[in-house]
């Protein structure tokens, strides 16, 4: 608990205080998405495994090194089979058991492994919740670009960009709601003139 109570306090600046914290699930999930993807990796990883056990196996049985073609070329696919099939679920569990969610009086806040992004509540709108089962839930909000994405915003100035970001699979997602909805709020009250 301490060590969340630092990183919350190292992503804070200076006299902003945390109004809410919470982490996503953790765990194996599965997202609607699945659906579709877990068929398609099955297929793709079933036949990219048999594609290489049968490219080896004649490989061993040729006579010259020309043979370790076919097993060299399909490879890459097995490794795309076994990211599709295994290692999304485990690299989205690390993300998620990584990633820190933060409401202020002022920002609202994704702290994970490849780094923060922040929204200014003001700036903020079309806040949705969708619940799923045991109290979790995804947090959806219209807003400007994060400031993280700088890199992107420098490759297309000029054109307005907008994301819809999502405070996904949050542990204890009414609470998370309800306080982003007030925190909001007052923001919104302290700042009229952005929302005129």
């Amino acid at each position: 608990m301490n060590a969340l109570i630092r990183d919350v306090e190292a992503l804070l600046a200076p006299g902003e205080r945390a109004l809410w914290v919470g982490r996503p699930m953790t765990g194996f999930q599965l997202r609607k998405e699945d659906i579709a993807l877990i068929p398609f990796s099955l297929m793709w990883g079933g036949f990219s495994f048999f594609w290489e056990f049968m490219a080896i196996k004649l490989a061993l049985e040729a006579p010259h090194a020309s043979a370790w073609i076919m097993p060299l070329f399909g490879l890459p696919f097995v490794l795309i089979g076994y990211q599709f099939i295994l290692g999304r679920f485990i690299s989205d569990m690390r993300r998620r058991s990584r990633t820190i969610f933060i409401i202020t009086g002022e920002r609202i806040l994704s702290h994970g492994p490849k780094g923060t992004m922040a929204w200014k509540l003001a700036e903020i709108h079309d806040l949705t919740l969708s619940e799923r089962k045991r109290g979790a839930g995804d947090i959806y909000f219209q807003g400007p670009v994060p400031e993280l994405a700088g890199k992107v915003q420098k490759r297309f100035r000029g054109i307005s960009m907008s994301a819809r970001s999502p405070f996904e699979l949050v542990a204890n997602a009414k609470e998370a709601f309800s306080a982003l909805v007030e925190a909001r709020e007052k923001a919104m009250a302290r700042n009229p003139s952005k929302h005129e």
